[in-house]
């Protein structure tokens, strides 16, 4: 059985009673599955092993994008602003990376799509 929301696989990781289990929590995923900031608010930050950040296509709707949907940051519908003031208002500065499944920028040149995506993250962590 899938896990849809951030709420759901929370509570699995709850329910594990392990305190070794963590969530690698996706901006995109957060976002298409209709999770909400205070779903991410109720995930303790040393719970979350990694955060993925990407945005979502810019003209297709929550809950309808698959991964190749992903756009660069920056370029989409996702309060990406709103879910890092989370982030760091729950204390998480640990690894992020730029995980973009679309077609378009793996054809461009990756040290661009890097540097891009480098400089939109620095704006959004720093600001």
């Amino acid at each position: 059985k899938s896990v849809h929301t951030l709420k759901q696989a929370w509570e699995i990781v709850e329910k594990a009673d392990d305190r070794d289990a963590t969530l690698i929590l996706d901006a995109f995923h957060n976002w298409n599955s209709g999770s909400t900031l205070e779903d991410l608010r109720s995930v303790p930050m040393d719970r979350i092993s990694h955060y993925h950040i990407d945005d979502a296509h810019p003209d297709k709707p929550a809950l309808s994008q698959t991964d190749p949907d992903r756009v660069m940051i920056g370029e989409g519908q996702i309060d990406l602003v709103a879910e890092i003031d989370v982030l760091k208002e729950i204390g998480y500065d640990q690894t992020v990376s730029l995980e973009l499944f679309n077609a378009d920028l793996w054809a461009a040149d990756p040290a661009e799509v890097l540097k891009v995506g480098l400089e939109r993250m620095r704006i959004l962590f720093e600001g």
